[in-house]
């Protein structure tokens, strides 16, 4: 239950902010347990994005080593389960593609399709 709105959030919360630009805003993560039990507490997490921002915020293909983009700005949200009431923490993170690959180009495509 909880991992079907943790996707509806994700896929939902994306909003192109510049398509020119290729810069969006999502959620990057939500305090609830994941697919592997686990669950990341966000006031912990928040702590390591000054340290993010100072590394160039590098935004990476789908848990890889493929440098798609550049975080360009984050903040904590709160994210209220439209069945349940119950409130989540999160952080939501604006963000931009880079232009220079096939690769860049790709997963532009699957941020606009959602």
């Amino acid at each position: 239950m909880q991992i079907q709105f943790l996707k509806a959030i994700i896929t939902k919360d994306i909003a192109l902010v510049n398509q020119e630009e290729r810069i969006f805003e999502g959620i990057a993560t939500v305090e609830m347990i994941d697919k592997q039990g686990e669950i990341t507490v966000r006031d912990a997490l928040l702590k390591n994005f000054p340290t993010w921002v100072l590394r160039g915020a590098p935004i990476m293909d789908t848990h890889s080593n493929r440098h798609v983009g550049k975080g360009l700005n984050y903040a904590p949200i709160e994210v209220i389960d439209p069945k349940t009431k119950k409130k989540y923490y999160g952080i939501k993170i604006t963000a931009q593609i880079f232009k220079h690959t096939k690769l860049d180009d790709q997963i532009w495509e699957y941020i606009k399709s959602g």
